[in-house]
């Protein structure tokens, strides 16, 4: 079994019920309902390991309104911080719009790549595949430029990993992040250009600022090297670090650079002093502590005594003293107070509080 599956579906139940809206609205109902679905948990996924949103909309026309401006108003409108899609089904016309904030993400040249995908599906009346192809484009450019400040996760630079894999490390490293406090970045380059691979990762980890480790990879020269901040080494020991690079290096040259991930990952995981506590046995810390109170109340208890004949001669004296004081202070009679309330005299009130195989697609127009 993959070791990220239970770390991702902890993270999706913890994280609870979505506090936005479907992220695809599909008012001109071209997909079915489980494509739908399956692209809203996609689009949540994403969001969560990337920071950036993707808005999908479906219309039944655009009543000769320009797709174009349309999709710019939409994504003005929706105040997405990623992508807007438009589709219209009467029009047969879509149109992909990023914002502001996403431009150097989701580029032109992949975004002409998405609306290529889309309408090759699309033209062979395949509406669920389209819906699928651009989500799975969208993964790409989200993982490869990830829309969060912080140094936590991956960099991808050489692509040695998938983007699903890459956000199942994301999710994972962010989720360690709050368990543990401890942050884990990691670089992947194509080359050393010839400098030495731990004096490059000091450098890199020191620009990261990332309390934790740092994990840079250098796809053409084979090497791997882990950094732990200073604040980190008494944690992340030599021995325990060597146990992530085995990791690595085992898939790696398996040629199962998902898998290497998944594994370093899960073993960052399991090293650290937070997984040790969760690990644990309750029951043997409880006894313990119970034997120790135990022996404790034993040391300050007194010796045991039979206090019978003290207990019966205090209840006698109470008895004598409480019938010398009935006879010097009985009951006398009460003066009647005027202002009482007469037997059965009421009490005063109080206030009560259509498309087919046959096409009709076109590519969107865009500038050059």
């Amino acid at each position: 079994m993959n070791p990220m599956i239970p770390i991702v579906l902890a993270l999706t139940f913890l994280q609870g019920p979505s506090s936005h809206g479907p992220r695809v609205s599909d008012g001109g109902r071209m997909f079915s309902e489980s494509s739908v679905s399956k692209a809203n948990d996609a689009l949540d996924t994403i969001s969560h390991a990337t920071g950036w949103d993707v808005v999908v909309k479906t219309v039944e026309s655009l009543d000769g309104r320009p797709i174009k401006d349309e999709a710019i108003a939409g994504a003005k409108s929706s105040n997405v911080h990623g992508l807007f899609l438009l589709f219209s089904k009467g029009d047969k016309k879509f149109y992909v719009e990023p914002s502001k904030s996403a431009s150097g993400t989701f580029t032109p040249d992949g975004i002409k790549a998405m609306d290529a995908a889309i309408m090759t599906a699309f033209k062979a009346g395949k509406f669920d595949d389209g819906l699928d192809v651009a989500v799975a484009q969208v993964r790409v450019m989200a993982a490869a430029h990830p829309a969060t400040g912080n140094s936590i996760g991956v960099r991808d630079k050489a692509k040695l990993f998938s983007p699903e894999a890459i956000i199942r490390a994301d999710e994972a490293l962010r989720a360690f992040a709050k368990e543990s406090k401890w942050q884990v970045a990691v670089s992947t380059i194509d080359s050393l250009n010839g400098q030495d691979i731990k004096a490059r990762a000091v450098t890199d980890a020191a620009a990261s600022k990332v309390h934790g480790l740092f994990v840079l990879i250098s796809k053409s020269d084979h090497k791997i090297e882990i950094i732990p901040s200073v604040s980190a080494e008494s944690t992340f020991t030599k021995a325990k670090i060597g146990t992530v690079v085995s990791a690595l290096q085992a898939d790696f040259k398996a040629g199962k650079f998902d898998q290497g991930l998944d594994d370093a990952v899960a073993t960052i995981r399991r090293i650290s002093p937070a997984a040790a506590i969760t690990a644990a046995t309750p029951a043997t810390v409880t006894t313990s502590l119970s034997t120790k109170m135990s022996d404790s109340i034993e040391k300050l208890a007194p010796p045991a005594t039979n206090r019978l004949p003290l207990y019966l001669g205090l209840g006698v004296a109470a008895v004598v003293m409480l019938w010398v004081l009935m006879r010097a202070f009985g009951p006398r009679r009460n003066a009647i107070n005027p202002n009482a309330y007469a037997t059965g005299q009421p009490m005063p009130q109080q206030p009560t509080p259509g498309y087919g195989p046959q096409g009709g697609y076109a590519p969107p127009q865009r500038p050059g």
